[in-house]
């Protein structure tokens, strides 16, 4: 369960840094 939940917070982590990094390259 631990490492499903840590698994799911890294991939979340991971897709939140892309977005936020492509909005600041837009910008």
């Amino acid at each position: 369960m631990k490492d499903g939940s840590l698994q799911l917070v890294f991939e979340a982590g991971k897709i939140v840094g892309i977005s936020l990094g492509a909005g600041l390259d837009k910008t």
